[in-house]
């Protein structure tokens, strides 16, 4: 195997498709040059004066309602008309996130780091409130305190739901959210036991959510007495769990594995790992420095790390998007790719979330990912196998039409239109991510357009 060092415009490309989603022909253009240390303050520096720049709630708040048993055939109607009302709303919201994604007006390391953090706290919701909300939380914390995230998210409505913390009561108590929150949110397998889980759920036992989808602390049906959690006893309540929790160094080192895994490499490195845990615990869990440090690191930008993570489905449509300017004028195009693709947005296939990795790629998603910019420009009509849920094993057929789907190519042609080989070289460069041999490729008497269908074709197109 050839080993090379990466010049400085691969290093910006690498950094911006792991902590964003790649970059426009213009911000290439503009960027590829600049000092790496520059461009990851632009990055934070963008992701702070984004920050307050939150979601449009406007119109799904009066659609989040519970159904009853003993409803009259009149709340009944209402109810069904509310459940097809947030169905829409909730397309609007997954689509407008991508879309969010891809628009260079908004941070895309903070738009990525939501997206990690989406996975992280897996949650399936189907109410477009509920889904804006938590969405919401997540985008306020995502690169603040870790502790204030996990509070939030622990008494956000639709993880109360999703894990049943609702139904958790001093005289029945449900074990689903502490269980998670040790397993797979903090401090992970190997590091707590049952009776962990079990003390730890009394502790959490009252917290519910009202009609409106805030949350509430029912006092009668809390468990009062003391518990004996991580070998100490106290009557406590959930907020005293999770403080107890993040004592625990481990915790910091299992996010700081997760946080490596999806930004570095899926192989890890203890040493480096270690690195970011000691950061993240020693700043009592602000995720900002941490991060900062992962993207300032030589190591971070070492060859075994260029261009060897497959794209998630998400990061390659919204990469799509700013790449080709792509519109999509009917929200159901978003949604049909994001589940052939197999990463729908708040539909995680488990509490686990999404695999990454090799789990992306198989027969029928990887043909669909060569060919996607073809159906796109042609504006062809696809036939694919779909599965309809995540937590179904079912799969159906669905049929969907970009007619109604634009691209543009005015800025990839204004960048890279010249027939000069040099010119094409650097619009592989611009595209693909990994090193390539251009040896045997016969890029060279292709129209742009011809050109820029065969290097998205290329299994190199689906890595960054």
């Amino acid at each position: 195997m050839t080993h090379y060092m990466a010049s400085n415009s691969q290093k910006i490309k690498h950094l911006y498709w792991r902590a964003g989603f790649g970059l426009t022909p213009k911000e290439w253009s503009e960027k590829k040059n600049n000092p790496i240390s520059q461009e990851v303050d632009v990055l934070f520096a963008e992701a702070k004066n984004d920050k307050k720049r939150d979601i449009n709630t406007k119109g799904t708040k009066k659609c989040f309602v519970r159904g009853g048993k003993n409803m009259s055939a009149k709340a009944k109607s209402t109810f069904q008309q509310r459940k097809i009302t947030s169905r829409k709303l909730l397309m609007d919201v997954k689509s407008n996130w991508i879309k969010r994604m891809a628009d260079s007006s908004h941070s895309s390391l903070l738009e990525k780091m939501c997206l990690f953090w989406h996975g992280h706290f897996a949650c399936i919701t189907n109410e477009a409130y509920l889904a804006e909300k938590q969405l919401l939380i997540i985008r306020q914390h995502a690169l603040g305190n870790f502790k204030d995230l996990l509070v939030a998210i622990s008494k956000d409505s639709a993880m109360i739901r999703f894990l049943n913390t609702n139904q958790n009561r001093k005289k029945h108590p449900n074990e689903n959210f502490a269980r998670e929150l040790l397993e797979l949110f903090t401090i992970g397998e190997g590091n707590y036991t049952e009776k962990d889980v079990q003390e730890g759920s009394r502790a959490f036992t009252g917290w519910n959510y009202d009609k409106s989808g805030k949350f509430i602390f029912v006092k009668r049906q809390h468990d009062n007495e003391d518990k004996t959690f991580f070998s100490r006893t106290g009557s406590f309540k959930g907020e005293d769990i999770i403080n107890i929790i993040l004592e625990k160094k481990e915790t910091a080192v299992f996010i700081a594995q997760k946080i490596y895994n999806y930004f570095v490499n899926k192989k890890n490195n203890d040493n480096h790992i270690l690195e970011l845990a000691v950061i993240l615990f020693d700043n009592n869990y602000e995720i900002l420095p941490m991060m900062r440090t992962l993207f300032k690191s030589n190591w971070f930008y070492e060859e075994k790390h260029i261009g060897t993570k497959i794209k998630s489905p998400i990061e390659l449509i919204s990469g799509l998007i700013k790449t080709f300017q792509i519109e999509f004028r009917h929200d159901r195009n978003l949604i049909f790719l994001q589940r052939i693709l197999g990463q729908e947005l708040f539909h995680p296939p488990s509490v686990s979330g999404w695999e990454g990795g090799k789990y992306w790629i198989d027969n029928s998603t990887l043909l669909f990912r060569l060919n996607l910019l073809n159906y796109l420009l042609q504006e062809e009509e696809v036939f694919a196998n779909v599965k309809s849920r995540p937590e179904s094993t079912s799969f159906k057929k669905q049929t969907n039409r970009f007619r109604h789907s634009k691209v543009h190519l005015s800025q990839l042609k204004k960048y890279f239109s010249n027939k000069n080989i040099a010119h094409r070289e650097e619009l592989i460069n611009y595209l693909l991510v990994p090193k390539v041999d251009l040896v045997d490729r016969k890029f060279e008497n292709l129209t742009i357009e011809s050109l820029l269908k065969k290097l998205a074709s290329t299994p190199e197109y689906q890595l960054c």
